[in-house]
């Protein structure tokens, strides 16, 4: 082949990997994949709520996830979800709420349903931004339709590993910041972490809302 030749290819092929990188919705598929395929995760966090812009409430616990399994726990509440039931046990009444999530109502807590949201409804927008002293993709996705929810979610995923920092939802005017820190891939987890187990509070008021 002529040099000339394989310079043109050279350049061709650093195009199309600039462009893979430069495209939300390629970077939100290698941080999904990484969520999915890189066994049971551990993180701590940090949720603020905000009325409009101005912040009502900050709570902070830490979670583990398996594939759209998860687990919440704060000191007010603690959350289990094993991909079809969502146990919710509260401090203050001591009671265990039973449901069967939607996926809109599951983005209200699973970071996992939150950042995989896009694949239906939203339109997507990136920029490079830093956050925490590491270089980030600021994702922005806004839905298609006035009756979706959230109305928007911004999402700050590391360029050199896809690891999601942070993410913000947006509903009804008011937003929600999920920080994540110390994401810890590879962690073993059995199906039975992610299920509510009655032996472990005796006196909790189930309640099955389902």
């Amino acid at each position: 082949m002529h040099l000339r030749h394989l310079f043109l290819l050279a350049a061709c092929f650093a195009a199309a990997a600039l462009s893979a990188k430069e495209d939300p919705k390629a970077v939100l598929d290698a941080a999904v994949d990484k969520l999915e395929n890189s066994g049971g995760v551990r993180g701590q966090f940090t949720i603020t709520q905000f009325d409009g812009t101005k912040e009502a409430g900050t709570t902070h616990g830490h979670l583990t996830m398996k594939g759209e399994k998860y687990t919440l726990t704060t000191p007010e509440h603690i959350t289990w979800y094993d991909g079809e039931t969502q146990w919710t046990w509260l401090k203050s009444s001591n009671e265990v709420n039973v449901t069967r999530p939607t996926q809109t109502e599951l983005r209200k807590s699973s970071p996992a349903a939150l950042l995989g949201a896009y694949k239906k409804g939203y339109k997507l927008s990136m920029k490079r931004s830093k956050l925490r002293d590491r270089k980030v993709w600021e994702i922005t996705m806004t839905a298609v339709s006035s009756a979706s929810r959230p109305e928007r979610v911004v999402i700050d995923i590391a360029e050199e590993d896809y690891t999601p920092m942070c993410l913000r939802a947006r509903n009804d005017g008011n937003w929600t910041r999920f920080a994540i820190y110390e994401y810890a891939v590879k962690q073993n987890f059995s199906d039975e972490d992610f299920r509510f187990k009655q032996a472990d509070y005796p006196t909790a008021e189930v309640v099955d809302l389902r």
